[in-house]
This record gives structure tokens, sequence and C-alpha cells, in this order.
């Protein structure tokens, strides 16, 4: 069997014997300077990270103020609106100390909007289901998720037709029983609320069809 050469050795893992002393020093600046320089990059990349992150901060607080003071004029629109809450999304990342509070502040401008648009608040839930959608959309895997939200909007209708169903059978066989009114009084809340449920998430099918 060939003796194991000594390149054989250090690709092995092999521990080399000890540097000669003239070369040890010269080696040993060389491995400090490395270090130096790879922590020196670091340090100039977290801070230009900071300075980006301080940026989209502020340039999220400005939309902020744009949705604000939008929500004060007279014309107002589902897309001006869409396009504040898009480019609000699209800036980047912000320093982490201040993501909820952003975020809340965004929250209550959108809200505010939204009541000034729509004071009834019937349109917005169907506005903020666009939205996502729109989010969703721009997904590599928009097709299949889309997909699942329509079939779960489907089956929640279909179990609240059946709890209809359910309802108003249990009127019947009550009917004739001395807490009749009573009964009927809980069931008709009950199938009312579902009943405006189940339009809510035909509204929301309607919407889906658009994507």
């Amino acid at each position: 069997m060939p003796p194991i050469s000594s390149s054989s050795s250090s690709r092995n893992g092999k521990k080399l014997g000890p540097i000669p002393e003239k070369n040890r020093d010269n080696l040993y600046k060389k491995f400090k300077i490395a270090c130096d320089t790879f922590f020196e990059n670091r340090r100039n990349s977290n801070k230009q990270s900071n300075n980006e992150f301080d940026e989209n901060l502020k340039k999220k607080q400005d939309i902020i103020r744009q949705i604000h003071e939008a929500a004060k004029g007279e014309d107002l629109s589902e897309n001006t609106l869409s396009e504040l809450v898009s480019e609000f999304n699209e800036t980047g990342f912000v320093p982490r100390k201040n993501i909820k509070e952003i975020q809340a502040q965004f929250k209550d401008a959108v809200d505010r909007y939204l009541e000034k648009m729509d004071p009834s608040g019937s349109g917005r839930e169907d506005f903020l289901f666009r939205l996502n959608l729109n989010r969703i959309q721009a997904d590599p895997n928009s097709t299949k998720t889309l997909n699942r939200k329509e079939h779960g909007i489907r089956k929640q209708i279909t179990d609240l037709e059946n709890s209809i169903t359910l309802w108003r059978n249990n009127l019947e066989f009550f009917a004739a029983s001395k807490t009749a009114d009573k009964l009927k009084d809980q069931f008709d809340i009950k199938i009312k609320k579902a009943e405006e449920e189940i339009d809510k998430l035909k509204s929301k099918l309607s919407i889906l069809k658009e994507f």
C-alpha cells in the first residue's frame, strides 16, 4: 500500500504539524486583516440596512399622512385608497421597534378613509377582501390559494344553509310548546344573522370571479 502523502492527509482533515515560527506572525497578520475586513463590511452592511429601514419608515409615515388628507376631501374612491395601500405595502421594512406602531397608524388611517367613504360600513368588508385578493394575486401560487379560498367560502355558505334548515325544522317541532314564542324569537335572530352572513359570503364569491 503506497504511503499517504501530506496533501492527502490535509484533505482528510488530519492536523498538519506546527507552523514554523518565522511564518507565524505573517499568517496571524493575514488572518487578523481578513477578520477585520469581514466585521467592518458587516458593520457597514448593517448601517446601510438601518438607514434604509429609517427611510422606509419616513415613506410609510408620509403615505399615512396622504391617506388622512385624502379622507378630508369629498372625492373619495376605492381606486385612490387602493393605490395608497399598495404603495404602503410595497415599501420595504421599517426598524423593528416601529413595526407595531406604524401598522396601527396605517390601520387607523385606512379605517378613517373607509368610514368617510362608506359611513354605513356596508362596503368596507368587500373592499378589504379585494385588497387581500390583490396581495394574493402577486404570489406565484395565487391560483391554488384563490381556489382554496373559494372552496372555503362555498363550504361556509353550505354550512349556514344547513343550519338555517335545521333551525326552521326546530321551529316547526316546538311550535306547540308553551315556550314557542320565545324559541321562535331566538331562532328568528339566528336565521336572520345567518342569512346576512350568506349574503356577505356570496358578495365575496362575486369579487373572487374578478380575479
